[in-house]
């Protein structure tokens, strides 16, 4: 939750509130509406029981503002699920502790699988955006989604991509864009076959040109993710510095082009 939380969230007065006790000695507590310029109470999304129905998609919950947001974000991040989807938007909460799985290579490759190469045996007619709707839900939100889709947009329909990360000091952006950049990177070195263009501008390449190219390919394309890689730590060397609340704070915009 944002630090700020206490002070922009509406706490009513402890004595509009009455204390109620049950049968089963659980506690329960009326809300006087008229500490609230609406006078309306928001709807929170729960079941039955008063359980909070935790989304994977923000867009799918029944009751969206500020408070069920920040509810489902909680939810999701005791459970340890740093990312939750808005749509095509990917929302990181930072743990602050590393989650060995949560990058890995297989990870890497679930979703390169799930997004870039899944349908190039089939018909690619499906628009990108048909392609999101039908296959988001499936799978948990993760940073590797969007750099999946990105890539697939480039090799697909060979169209510029644009990823924009922002949030508060200590969100995690530094980290979020290195992770983007080496997923970016690897992710064709780890597969045997590019994925077939919508625009067909591969399709007059032979067989025996692509056979005897593609050990130079592989050697310029390793290269260059190497230097790719490498050069993160020489901008945090000359922009990076120590902050109240981040130990290695950008200091500076950055704008990559790959």
């Amino acid at each position: 939750l944002p630090s700020d939380w206490k002070e922009v969230t509406h706490h009513p007065p402890e004595s509009t509130l009455a204390r109620l006790s049950s049968n089963n000695d659980s506690l329960m507590r009326t809300i006087n509406l008229k500490d609230y310029s609406d006078f309306h109470l928001p709807f929170q999304n729960v079941d039955a029981n008063g359980t909070l129905e935790e989304q994977a998609d923000i867009a799918n919950m029944k009751y969206v503002h500020e408070a069920s947001i920040l509810y489902n974000l909680r939810e999701r991040h005791k459970k340890g699920f740093p990312y939750t989807r808005v749509g095509t938007i990917i929302v990181a909460m930072n743990p602050y502790e590393w989650f060995t799985d949560l990058y890995s290579t297989e990870k890497q490759m679930f979703y390169a699988k799930k997004i870039i190469w899944k349908e190039s045996a089939q018909d690619l007619r499906l628009s990108m955006i048909q392609l999101k709707d039908s296959n988001r839900i499936s799978f948990e939100p993760h940073i590797y989604e969007t750099s999946s889709y990105v890539y697939r947009g480039l090799a697909l329909d060979r169209i510029n991509q644009s990823i924009m990360v922002s949030g508060e000091s200590g969100a995690g952006k530094t980290e979020t864009v290195k992770l983007i950049m080496k997923d970016l990177a690897t992710i064709q070195t780890a597969h045997s076959s590019f994925p077939p263009s919508r625009k067909r501008r591969t399709a007059t390449r032979s067989k025996e040109k692509k056979i005897s190219t593609k050990n130079n390919e592989d050697d310029a394309r390793l290269e260059i993710v190497s230097k790719l890689l490498q050069s993160n730590p020489i901008f945090e060397a000359f922009g990076n510095a120590k902050t109240e609340r981040n130990d290695n704070s950008s200091r500076f915009g950055r704008l990559t082009k790959l």
